[in-house]
């Protein structure tokens, strides 16, 4: 890759199929991340989208069950603060800038401290409970990938605002991207509350989902 070159990386976790594998490949993305130096890449920033496995705190205000801001969450987290993360301590999306030097985690969108400053080197819109399908979102009461999408836009703009568009631009540019989401969609939709079996064969679902994951990265990228 060319120095200075645009860099985006989608990471797609789909059906979970063992702990293990899911955890091996956390670890993948984390031991190639810390193989990049961000100096090099002129690596600007991280910006999340997903679920639960990156949501550093977005579901924390809503009205949903679906929130991991009490304990055990977070006992191993700096303070021992739970934080909203669905782990008892880092998410890979923190790992991940820690590791590039970028900063020490990623802050939610949503929370009620973040700064424009905090924006510049990015931030997580992930939403607990959400899924590629927006029935998913719609069962769990939580934030739609469209809404993700909507979030991102205006952080966009506030990043304009902060530091002008011609700034904005060449972080959005150099910024990695990551796409978390569809485990849900399968767990609730699919098998825990069979609603999208009765519309779709396991491969044609999985294919529902594939389309609206494209359609995502195409608006998001």
């Amino acid at each position: 890759m060319e120095k200075g070159r645009a860099i985006s990386i989608a990471l797609f976790f789909f059906t979970l199929v063992t702990v293990s594998y899911f955890s091996d490949l956390l670890v993948v993305v984390v031991v190639a991340s810390s193989q990049i130096n961000p100096k090099n890449y002129n690596i600007t920033a991280l910006f999340v989208f997903g679920d639960s496995t990156l949501d550093p705190g977005n579901n924390d205000k809503l009205t949903t069950s679906l929130r991991g801001d009490h304990p055990p969450y977070g006992r191993d987290f700096k303070g021992g603060i739970a934080t909203g993360r669905f782990t008892n301590g880092k998410l890979v999306t923190d790992m991940i800038v820690s590791s590039l030097g970028i900063k020490d985690s990623v802050p939610a969108y949503l929370d009620p401290n973040i700064t424009n400053h905090d924006l510049l080197t990015g931030v997580s819109f992930a939403s607990a409970g959400t899924g590629l399908d927006d029935m998913t979102a719609n069962l769990g009461n939580v934030i739609h990938m469209s809404t993700q999408l909507v979030d991102f836009q205006k952080c966009i703009a506030r990043i304009q605002a902060t530091v002008g568009n011609a700034t904005a631009a060449n972080i959005i540019q150099n910024a990695i991207f990551t796409v978390g989401a569809s485990t849900n969609d399968m767990l609730f939709n699919y098998y825990d509350i069979p609603t999208r079996r009765a519309e779709y064969s396991l491969s044609g679902y999985q294919d529902f989902l594939l389309r609206n994951l494209e359609t995502f990265v195409k608006v998001c990228i």
